[in-house]
């Protein structure tokens, strides 16, 4: 901890100190940390103090946007919002209790933001006093309205709040029974997640705000009055109904399935639910259809309210059994619609109230005008008679503003054009000119950079402007950002913010997106390994026809992973993508035909699949053709294309492919004999790791093809080979340790790898194994077990082991 921060051993009589500001309590708590009620003991008043979270004040460019905002919602003076009061850095801080420094989480350094003090309790906690938080209209119309003008005169000062919820208003009871409502942290702590969510998305979800933000806050649109009254009509349906719509959807906690529900389905009321009209238009999915503004629309709260209640009471019959119900429905009806007056003539009394404090601040703004502007704007009218020329100054100024805009527009046409016609080099000279504002150009321009289109491959700036389109809710940019995420391409691995930007583009239905999550949980990436989540995402993209999703799906199929395994259900989501032409999936498909699983054993499909993938470049479909031309499977014997199909391959890498093109230059089968092509063939596989390449090229070496025979590099070979379990390796190896060529020759470790590929099948073990135990070398001489492995080595056809019987026989 900072030494200037002092835990005070003597007794005081608050719980600290910072700067002027003496801690008198906590107020209330959150993710950003508490809010402290305290005394500035140079004004004499009381303000409530808190700081902000570390993440911001470590972050330059996001303190800088916090700064900013401040300063504009300090412009903000009603009497129904508490003020931003001050925002400053702390120097002097002491706390007479640890506890308190790690709530309130301010250090000398540290940015404190000082507002105006709000008694009374939050919304939240004032409507628990009503049975199940159901508040009475009468009651709640009132406040409600109050919030109404607050968020109205901010909204003329083009300040919109962005965080309207029951947490953000203070009610006060007064003393003569008067409830008067405040609205706290006008945009401040949107404005403070918001940068939280650039920094940590994660932390941004878990913001708890969710049930109150409107269909274009969801979908990363553009925000203005209209969100605030989308919010606004939330908190009102939920203190008449006790629940927010969609209520069992925010239960779920799962985010795609929340902004599915709240920008595509019809808003859910109870059917007793009161002006049900006004607040369906006011939470309507498009901005533009909802009121003009919030007091518009408290206003049609309270009559629709008022106009149901006619209508109630007409239809009550004249039955005379029916007489005390119609009289007791007519006196509720009159109760209600007394309310309904009061709350009228209070809200006339406040729009009274409105005009005049707006003519009090505008008497103000003009009298509070400084000498030195007033002293400007005389000097300038005087300036040689100018005056009338500027309004000529102001036309041009518009006409080269409306010039500029003009060409920018023309070259963004121009942009699209080039790009569109893949003139990449065309493009790139524009990118400085033209209006990159749109979504969808900056997504071009990111993958210029991505691919290195007529600009130099830049993933950094890739990355820089898809999320710039990303956060204009470019669904393309934001799967691809994600992506950059998953991988660290141009930004630093981050699974988390990967997910968060998967998520944005799987909200809007992206196949590509709902495949990425279920990557994620397949492979236990930033979050606990789910095969069933990933089923669920990848049954999602694969119903939207994603071939790479219905090939996954397949896949879960064939593993049996969150579902029973089912080889016909596999097939049927493997031919769907291999249908449309995806590679993988294409191959697997000649798998199962290759193997009769799932389908029918058919070498002649299996190979017609292996080729659909084999032409598109899928490297095992390329081996596995050549292995049909070779075997003459499903397709006529044809050594030559088999080689040509092998070869391929192997010049993508793929080991097996080489060591069998080895093989066929080893052998003069559909190419000329060439050792040295040989060598070269299976020594690049052998590098690998390839067991096969490394026992044949022991052999080479043994033998001297294609190079000087070596014994000491074929007892190198084929122990790499023999390590990894390859039989006739093993049996190699044994061979130059029983005989002492290339190695000192020695039984045991003789026998020890014949025994190991004898016991794999391999002939040749098991017949030099029956030799060890006939002539008791590194073994108790043992005519049984000889006989043992001469009969296993007999039975596979090997010559060596048949004669061996005879002579056992003849023994």
């Amino acid at each position: 901890m900072n030494d200037a921060v002092t835990l005070r051993g003597d007794k005081i009589s608050t719980l600290g100190r910072i700067d002027q500001y003496d801690l008198l309590g906590e107020l209330g708590g959150g993710g950003f940390g508490s809010v402290y009620l305290a005394k500035d003991t140079v004004a004499g008043i009381e303000v409530a103090v808190k700081g902000l979270p570390p993440l911001i004040r470590n972050n330059a460019e996001e303190l800088e946007r916090i700064r900013e905002n401040f300063a504009l919602v300090s412009r903000l003076h009603h009497p129904y919002i508490a003020a931003a009061l001050h925002l400053q850095l702390a120097r002097d801080v002491y706390y007479s209790d640890d506890s308190v420094r790690q709530k309130l989480r301010v250090l000398p350094g540290d940015t404190l933001m000082v507002m105006e003090y709000a008694p009374g309790v939050t919304l939240s906690k004032w409507r628990k006093q009503f049975p199940g938080g159901i508040v009475p209209f009468e009651q709640a119309i009132p406040i409600v309205w109050q919030i109404a003008q607050a968020l109205d005169y901010a909204h003329g000062l083009h300040i919109i709040h962005r965080d309207v919820k029951p947490s953000n208003i203070i009610v006060e009871t007064k003393v003569d029974g008067d409830i008067a409502a405040r609205l706290l942290d006008f945009g401040l702590a949107a404005e403070i997640r918001s940068s939280m969510g650039r920094i940590s998305r994660e932390i941004c979800d878990k913001s708890g705000t969710r049930p109150y933000m409107a269909p274009e806050q969801w979908a990363g649109r553009k925000q203005g009055p209209a969100t605030d009254q989308y919010a606004l009509a939330v908190l009102l349906s939920e203190l008449l109904t006790g629940e927010v719509p969609f209520a069992s959807v925010f239960e779920t906690g799962d985010p795609v399935v929340m902004m599915t529900a709240i920008c595509n389905r019809e808003v859910e009321l109870p059917d007793d639910c009161p002006c049900q009209t006004a607040l369906r238009r006011a939470l309507a999915k498009d901005p533009s259809c909802r009121f003009a503004n919030c007091v518009e629309f408290v206003e049609a709260a309270a009559n629709n309210e008022q106009a149901a209640q006619p209508n109630e009471v007409a239809q009550i019959g004249d039955d005379d059994a029916e007489k005390n119900h119609k009289r007791s429905g007519l006196i509720v009806g009159g109760l209600v619609f007394a309310a309904i007056v009061v709350v009228g003539i209070l809200g006339f009394a406040h729009r009274q109230q409105q005009q005049k404090n707006a003519g009090r601040d505008a008497r103000i703004v003009a009298e509070g005008q400084s000498a030195a502007e007033r002293r400007e704007v005389e000097r300038t009218a005087d300036e040689d008679g100018k005056t009338d020329e500027q309004p000529k100054a102001q036309e041009e100024a518009t006409l080269n503003t409306e010039a500029e805009r003009k060409n920018r527009a023309e070259m963004t046409l121009q942009f699209i054009s080039a790009y569109e016609t893949k003139q990449y080099a065309v493009a790139a000279k524009l990118i400085g000119s033209i209006d990159s504002d749109s979504a969808e150009v900056q997504f071009d321009i990111a993958k210029m950079y991505e691919n290195g289109w007529g600009v130099s491959k830049d993933e950094v700036e890739a990355a820089r402007w898809y999320r710039k389109a990303a956060e204009q809710g470019y669904l393309k940019a934001q799967n691809n950002l994600g992506q950059a995420y998953r991988n660290g391409r141009g930004v630093r691995k981050d699974y988390a913010e990967a997910m968060f930007w998967f998520r944005k583009a799987a909200a809007q239905g992206d196949a590509r997106a709902q495949f990425n999550i279920g990557c994620l949980h397949l492979n236990g990436e930033g979050v606990k390994k789910d095969y069933a989540e990933a089923m669920r995402w990848f049954r999602k993209a694969a119903e939207q026809g994603d071939p790479q999703a219905q090939f996954s799906v397949a896949r879960m199929y064939f593993m049996g992973w969150a579902v029973t395994n089912d080889e016909r259900e596999a097939v049927k989501w493997c031919r769907k993508a291999a249908d449309q032409d995806y590679a993988n999936a294409q191959y697997v498909l000649g798998l199962c035909y290759a193997e009769g699983n799932g389908v029918a054993k058919d070498s002649q499909e299996a190979a017609n699949w292996y080729r659909k993938a084999a032409e598109q470049g899928c490297v095992d479909s390329q081996v596995a053709l050549g292995l049909c031309y070779a075997e003459g499977n499903g397709i006529a014997k044809d050594p030559q294309e088999a080689a040509n199909w092998y070869r391929k391959a192997a010049e993508r890498g793929n080991a097996e492919a080489q060591a069998l093109l080895g093989s066929l230059y080893l052998t003069g089968e559909g190419v000329a004999k060439d050792y040295r092509e040989a060598l070269k063939w299976y020594r690049e596989a052998a590098n690998q790791g390839n067991s096969a390449s490394q026992c044949a090229l022991g052999g080479m070496y043994c033998n001297g093809w294609g190079v000087a025979k070596d014994y000491r590099e074929a007892l190198k070979w084929f122990r790499k080979a023999a390590e990894q379990g390859y039989a006739e390796a093993q049996n190699n190896l044994g061979v130059m340790y029983g005989t002492g060529e290339g190695a000192a020759k020695d039984y045991s470790e003789a026998v020890k790898w014949y025994r190991k590929a004898a016991e794999q099948g391999n002939a040749g073990g098991q017949a030099n194994l029956g030799a060890m135990y006939y002539n008791g070398w590194g073994v108790a001489r043992d005519y049984r077990e000889a006989l043992n492995w001469y009969s296993k080595a007999a039975k596979q056809g090997n010559e060596e082991a048949k004669s061996a019987l005879k002579r056992l026989g003849g023994g």
